[in-house]
């Protein structure tokens, strides 16, 4: 009998999936890398006084959008490529939310019935309808991302679908233009449209990255491999810090996109030479649920590791190390029970939208 560890099942559900149909591992290992970078920088929230903080942060949130676009698909029409879209990315946004508001209203309960400090609930919003209202919510602030990204595949499917290849490359700039313009201004416009303009970039990279047919393994990596070095030592350089959902950008246009793609490249290849990254591969698969849960369970490891531990680099890693270990059985949970609610399924049914067979 297996002894039952978080290790063990990440590495059994992760080859699990890959023989129930092809996947390519280094993909999820990227994705895997990236949420790992997200929760630790929501541990360590000045994770960019330190230089190597500054040159994760100039690219992995974009990897997300470039990640996303390798796997654009039109399906039939505008109608089904919606309801595919609000079946995965604006249903588990909900569910997200409720997810995180249930936790800390729970949470707010334990700690006034046992006399504790609930100063960090002080004149915050209960307003269950906010998540609408703003795209995100103080209860679960990752979710900005899911309210980008839908935005991102409606806006590239409109402009894919009425545009040839070279002016839809022409348009993605021209908007990702416009986005960091607004930027500059100091303009924040809602529901993280700015974010989302300045984004598309990475999602159109991402979805030429698929149709040049460079997922496989081809004799051609070895020459971006042998680029690596020089472009992190680039990147390292003139990498600056950023906040993308506020629109906080660098000054410079060309080494923002250089460092985000340049960076996006590193992981994506470097994952590819690695081939196999099991449990890596494991939080990559199931990212979704990850960042859809992992807010509240991570400051609650984090409070709880620093009435042991002084603030340090230690104590980051010990939250870390027991978020990603609650995020095990949570993942095993949620996709047993809720996979209409994550993604996993359909809770709208697309089937209205095929074409019957002869």
């Amino acid at each position: 009998m297996y002894l039952y560890t978080p290790i063990y099942a990440c590495m059994k559900l992760s080859y699990e999936n890959t023989a129930e149909k092809k996947r390519f591992d280094y993909i999820d290992a990227a994705k895997g890398f990236c949420i790992w970078v997200v929760i630790y920088s929501h541990i360590h929230f000045d994770m960019t006084d330190y230089r190597i903080g500054i040159f994760l942060d100039s690219f992995f949130v974009q990897l997300y959008f470039f990640l996303s676009g390798m796997f654009f698909k039109p399906y039939s029409g505008l109608a089904e490529f919606t309801v595919k879209k609000i079946d995965r990315l604006v249903i588990p946004l909900l569910f997200f939310f409720l997810f995180a508001y249930l936790y800390d209203a729970l949470s707010y309960g334990i700690y006034s019935l046992c006399g504790w400090d609930t100063s960090a609930y002080a004149g915050k919003s209960w307003r269950i309808w906010e998540i609408v209202r703003w795209g995100t919510s103080w209860h679960n602030s990752p979710l900005w991302f899911l309210t980008s990204l839908f935005e991102v595949n409606l806006l590239y499917y409109v402009l894919q679908k009425f545009l040839g290849k070279g002016w839809l490359d022409v348009a993605v700039w021209i908007l990702a233009g416009v986005g960091y313009r607004l930027s500059t201004k100091g303009i924040v416009p809602p529901y993280y449209i700015g974010t989302s303009l300045v984004s598309l970039p990475f999602f159109r990279i991402g979805h030429l990255f698929r149709q040049s047919n460079m997922l496989d393994y081809s004799p051609r990596d070895k020459y971006v491999w042998g680029c690596l070095p020089l472009l992190a030592v680039a990147i390292w350089f003139l990498a600056r810090p950023l906040r993308l959902h506020e629109l906080i950008l660098p000054a410079s246009f060309l080494s923002f996109y250089f460092c985000s793609i340049g960076g996006t490249t590193i992981v994506v290849f470097l994952c590819k030479a690695a081939k196999r990254l099991p449990i890596l591969s494991f939080f990559g698969r199931y990212s979704l649920i990850v960042y859809g849960t992992h807010w509240c369970i991570c400051h609650t490891w984090s409070s709880i590791v620093y009435t042991i531990l002084p603030e340090s680099l230690a104590a980051y890693f010990i939250a870390f190390a027991l978020t990603a270990a609650t995020e095990v059985p949570i993942i095993l949970l949620l996709r047993r029970y809720a996979p209409c609610f994550i993604g996993e399924k359909e809770l709208i049914s697309s089937a209205r939208f095929k074409k019957p067979t002869a």
